[in-house]
C-alpha cells in the first residue's frame, strides 16, 4: 500500500550501513550462539537453537522457509524466518539481541521481499504487547484481533508467576502455533 510505505519509516530514517542482511536457507551453529546471547531470565519464550529451528522450519515436509538474517561486524544479531503462499509473504518468527537492530531488519526484510517481487501482501502474528516482538506499527503494519490461545505448563516448582503476569515478557509468533 502507497500510503502505509510513505507513512513507513523506511520512507524518512536514512538506512542502517553498519548491518549485514542476507537471506539464507539453513540455520548454522552461530543459532545456538545468538539464543545464548538472548536474555531468557523471567520469560516465556519458546526454545530457538539451531537444532530446534532446523527442525521446525528446514525439516518441514510441505512449507519452503527462507531466512533472512542480520549481522553486525559478521556477528549474527536477528533473524526472521518467513514463507509465501500464493501472493503473501507470512512471517513465522523472528528473534533480535539489539533493540536497535530491530528496524533494520524489517527494513531489509521489506526491501527484499520487494526487489525479489516474492509478495504482494504481508502477513505477520505475534504478540504486539512482547518486549521482544519488532516494531512492526512503524513500517506501517497495523494490528488485528487475535483470538489464538497459547497453552503453557511450567515445569513443578519453577518460580513463573511474574511471567503469566506481564505480556512482556511473552514472545509466542506463528511458528509457535503448533509445537
Amino acid at each position: 500500500n502507497l500510503l502505509g510505505r510513505c507513512l513507513s519509516c523506511e520512507a524518512w530514517r536514512p538506512r542502517p550501513e553498519h548491518y549485514q542482511f542476507g537471506v539464507e536457507q539453513d540455520f548454522g551453529s552461530e543459532y545456538d550462539l545468538l539464543w545464548d546471547r538472548i536474555p531468557k531470565q523471567g520469560r516465556v519464550l519458546a526454545l530457538r537453537n539451531q537444532s530446534y529451528l532446523h527442525w521446525r522450519y528446514r525439516l518441514h515436509p510441505r512449507v519452503h522457509y527462507q531466512i533472512a538474517t542480520l549481522r553486525h561486524g559478521g556477528t549474527l544479531t536477528g533473524y526472521l524466518v518467513f514463507h509465501t503462499a500464493g501472493n503473501a509473504g507470512v512471517v513465522d518468527d523472528f528473534l533480535v539481541l539489539e533493540r536497535e537492530a530491530q528496524g533494520p531488519l524489517i527494513r531489509h526484510f521489506l526491501e527484499h521481499i520487494r526487489q525479489a517481487q516474492l509478495a504482494a501482501d504481508i502477513y505477520v502474528r505475534f504478540n504486539s504487547a512482547s518486549a521482544l516482538a519488532l516494531p512492526w506499527s512503524a513500517f506501517g503494519f497495523f494490528s488485528r484481533p487475535d483470538f489464538q490461545r497459547v497453552m503453557f505448563l511450567p515445569t513443578v516448582g519453577s518460580d513463573m508467576d511474574r511471567a503469566f503476569m506481564s505480556a512482556r515478557d511473552w514472545l509466542v509468533t506463528a511458528g509457535d502455533k503448533d509445537v
